[in-house]
């Protein structure tokens, strides 16, 4: 079963490539999320095509829908992301992102996730640090908060390098709130269905597989900024995303 952080391990470790690509094409099947990712697993351990079957998705609207939602004051801008907490998310970028964004807009932004690199909590609590308006971190909360919380806020931010197909996105879309998201493999196609209310950023120029180069880094900010600021001026408008057909 593949969800995208295991291709990456892959590539990244070179000295057990073989041992692993000798073994993946002597499964019976292989299961993953969406097209682009059939793609890649096929070139990657050249396996032929008809083993491998991409699963559907979908996101549980008993607890993510528009029921309970409140209309937030758009006085101030409220602002979540849900995920790991760790440079290969965008974490950073994306308060880098904000901070060029504070002096024209109130801001309000929620961390949901955490990490098991303290070097990393250490470097978000520094970029914290460097911020004029209020972050919240959450830790790992069970989805009934998390809903909560996406029916009280305006922009759900998700600015991964990497991803298979995180449930995070549709919970957010069906809960009201306007997403902001990198452009990545398998999310485009059906996010066209939301073209007000979705901005979508071209991910960075890579040094390394995990790693941004500094000039990557610099535009991905840039237009972090940019998509952000596309959403913020959007808030005072109506957020209508009809999720049925990804529902359980």
């Amino acid at each position: 079963i593949c969800h995208g952080s295991d291709l990456r391990q892959f590539q990244s470790n070179p000295r057990l490539q073989p041992y692993v690509k000798a073994a993946i094409p002597l499964l019976d099947r292989i299961v993953t999320s969406h097209l682009e990712q059939k793609n890649e697993i096929a070139a990657l351990f050249d396996v032929e095509e008809a083993k491998i079957l991409v699963c559907g998705s979908g996101f549980n609207d008993r607890i993510f829908n528009t029921s309970g939602r409140v209309h937030p004051d758009n006085s101030v801008v409220k602002i979540v992301y849900t995920g790991k907490l760790s440079s290969a998310k965008g974490v950073f970028e994306l308060l880098a992102a904000l901070k060029t964004l504070q002096t024209r807009y109130s801001l309000d932004l929620t961390l949901i996730g955490s990490s098991s690199s303290e070097a990393e909590l250490s470097r978000l609590d520094e970029a914290i640090g460097e911020l004029a308006f209020p972050v919240h971190t959450t830790g790992i909360i069970p989805q009934a908060q998390i809903a909560e919380i996406y029916q009280q806020s305006h922009i759900f931010v998700l600015p991964s390098y990497y991803e298979g197909m995180p449930l995070t996105v549709p919970e957010a879309l069906a809960t009201g709130l306007r997403v902001v998201v990198t452009r990545l493999p398998g999310f485009e196609d059906w996010l066209k269905d939301f073209p007000d209310s979705v901005s979508l950023v071209d991910p960075p120029d890579m040094a390394t597989i995990d790693a941004p180069s500094e000039a990557g880094r610099a535009d991905f900010i840039h237009d972090l900024a940019l998509a952000l600021a596309e959403q913020i001026e959007r808030t005072g408008q109506a957020v209508a995303n009809d999720l049925s057909h990804m529902t359980w």
